[in-house]
């Protein structure tokens, strides 16, 4: 770190933040009826990242906190000292005006969209403790939130790309590692803006959303073809369209809503993902019809009848372009569709990928009041991982047919639900090979399944 980062560091370190108005008025009415388990509390404070970055300052001990959730956090501290940090520090409308009240506010939407994104990204891949997420995204940018909150000036100096005050547009990043260290954020917090490792799949991931803001609405589909299927492990061969559509609906709806917390004039605006609409949803690509010569006179012809082009459900093809992406893309070796049968009695294999004909498993059938683990597990939607770790402690779901139809390998399964009915269960699995899976795949087969319950939801009406 350059000495004059460390010099902006310490200075913006201890530096009194102003709040937002309506956060303050919040807050106040909060305080007042002493409810600090109020969900509304974090609804509140996620509004404003710095007055965040000083709760988790006051509740955190070690430089990457421990304490990753805001409402545990304004617990921790206690009423007394979570009122003085809510209600010490002006307010941000009586001390920005004009053109600086702009971009910090500008600033402080960018940061909510980037934790909106993160949070969805974290939903779609199955990952437990979205808030986590959440409040990572809000905060991986808190240097150029407190630049823009106490040195107007010198922020706007540094969007625009000048060489100034030591190279500072080029260290915005280093600036919010500095912060989050001296204000003990929590740890995603750090691990992302650490970008030398990019095995971190949390921290990726949260680097992917803040990526998703600042390509601007104009490039976000692109954007989200190149890093959101590649990077997000998302594969392309669950839809591109729908991948864009589902990431594009998550920004338009934050848009909207952030349109009542941080009002701007459009016309003021330069950061074009956060404008507030009309929005269209992204269209299939059509490939443009080549050019023709000059067409002859017209000859009359006898009408040929056309062929009947072959019809596939778009139910059944949504799900074997899921199976193929959890077989390509997570390496799994064979993945099954088992969807329950007419009479509800049955969970039984329809669809296969991977499995070949004489496999026992293409017998995948069980009864859904048996004892066998995949009754249990299409009573809610849920998923399991067996592995050595817990196959003894799964043992009496694990029954002789299953290890029949089976074999003894390590698998995953997910339950599939459609507007909260039970539709069946997608099985996966690395044989015949019979390697064990790793956390990541089965985190990462989770929100493939997810996804397609929701296009399966979508296609169905």
């Amino acid at each position: 770190m350059t000495t004059a980062l460390q010099n902006w560091t310490a200075r913006l370190s201890d530096a009194r933040f102003p709040i937002l108005g309506r956060c303050a008025e919040e807050l106040a009415g909060l305080l007042q009826k002493e409810d600090f388990k109020n969900k509304r509390l974090a609804d509140v404070l996620s509004h404003d990242p710095l007055l965040c970055a000083r709760v988790f300052r006051a509740a955190n001990r070690e430089p990457e906190g421990i304490i990753a959730s805001i409402e545990q956090a304004a617990g921790l501290i206690g009423p007394t000292a979570f009122q003085s940090i809510a209600t010490t520090g002006p307010l941000l409308e009586e001390t920005l005006r004009g053109a600086a009240l702009g971009a910090y506010l500008q600033s402080l939407r960018r940061a909510y969209l980037a934790a909106a994104l993160t949070r969805h990204l974290a939903k779609a891949q199955g990952y437990s403790h979205p808030q986590e997420f959440f409040f990572a995204g809000l905060l991986y940018s808190v240097g150029d939130l407190a630049l823009h909150a106490i040195e107007p000036k010198a922020a706007q100096t540094a969007a625009a790309g000048a060489r100034a005050l030591g190279g500072l547009d080029r260290q915005l990043p280093a600036l919010s590692q500095g912060l989050a260290n001296t204000w003990h954020l929590p740890e995603l917090v750090h691990r992302a803006l650490d970008e030398t490792d990019d095995d971190d799949r949390k921290a990726v991931l949260v680097r992917l959303a803040v990526k998703l803001v600042d390509a601007g609405s104009r490039d976000l589909h692109a954007k989200a073809q190149e890093d959101l299927i590649e990077e997000a492990a998302i594969s392309g061969e669950l839809g591109v369209q729908f991948v864009l559509r589902d990431v594009y609906r998550c920004a338009v709806e934050t848009t909207r809503h952030l349109l009542d917390w941080y009002p701007l004039d459009r016309r003021a605006l330069t950061y074009t993902p956060i404008y507030p609409g009309p929005y269209e949803w992204p269209q299939p690509r059509t490939q443009p019809r080549p050019a023709t010569a000059a067409r002859a006179p017209a000859r009359a012809q006898t009408p040929r009848p056309a062929s009947p082009k072959p019809k596939t459900s778009s139910v059944r093809q949504v799900v074997e372009e899921s199976l193929a992406a959890i077989q390509a893309k997570l390496g799994l070796k064979r993945v099954v569709f088992a969807g329950i049968s007419r009479d509800r009695q049955f969970i039984r294999g329809q669809l296969f990928c991977g499995v070949g004909p004489d496999s026992p498993l293409r017998r995948f059938q069980f009864e859904r009041a048996g004892p066998s683990l995949f009754a249990q597990l299409v009573e809610k939607p849920q998923h399991v991982w067996v592995h050595a770790g817990n196959r003894e402690k799964l043992a009496r779901f694990l029954n002789q047919e299953m290890h029949d139809v089976l074999g003894r390998v390590d698998f995953c399964a997910s339950s599939v639900f459609v507007r909260s009915r039970p539709v069946g269960l997608c099985y996966a699995d690395a044989h015949p090979d019979g390697q064990g899976l790793d956390e990541g795949t089965y985190s990462q087969f989770k929100g493939l399944c997810n996804l397609m319950a929701r296009r399966l939801a979508e296609t169905t009406g």
